[in-house]
């Protein structure tokens, strides 16, 4: 069993967390106060960043010192929606949410993954008829590998 706080209380993070409990982790879930984030992470050896990407950097850049040591998970999108309410593009071009967030939060091991698909399909990939790829990316083999065992 693992503690993991799930940050963003939506869709990706509400089923995100719901998969983890069933699988028989300690999971938390905090939304958008600042003060209750804070909480939560202290409290979890894992964190999943499932927050808007618009809004990620800074948000958790704010909890640099509860995030140390920690593995963060990135699911999330750094995009610029465009007037239909889209992503029309990247906040980050030639870059990552993730190589942002790595740099900001030195003391953090940060994981990219599961964001190149639908949030049901997440949790659940035999939904499919054939199995996804799922890419994992970071400096740090042993937090992808931690991960790798929860994915």
């Amino acid at each position: 069993m693992t503690t993991i706080s799930v940050l963003g209380n939506g869709r990706v993070g509400g089923t995100l967390a719901t998969a983890l409990t069933r699988a028989g982790h300690e999971v938390s879930v905090a939304g958008r106060a600042a003060g209750a984030a804070a909480a939560a992470v202290r409290a979890a050896r894992i964190v999943i960043n499932a927050t808007p990407g618009a809004g990620s950097l800074e948000r958790l850049a704010a909890l640099r010192e509860e995030l140390r040591d920690r593995i963060l998970v990135d699911v999330s999108n750094a995009t610029v929606d465009g007037p239909d309410g889209l992503p029309a593009g990247l906040i980050y071009p030639g870059s990552s949410l993730a190589e942002q967030l790595q740099v900001a939060l030195p003391e953090t091991r940060v994981v990219k993954t599961l964001n190149t698909m639908l949030f049901p399909v997440m949790t659940a990939p035999a939904m499919l008829t054939r199995a996804p790829d799922v890419f994992l990316s970071g400096e740090d083999r042993q937090a992808k590998e931690v991960v790798r065992g929860l994915l």
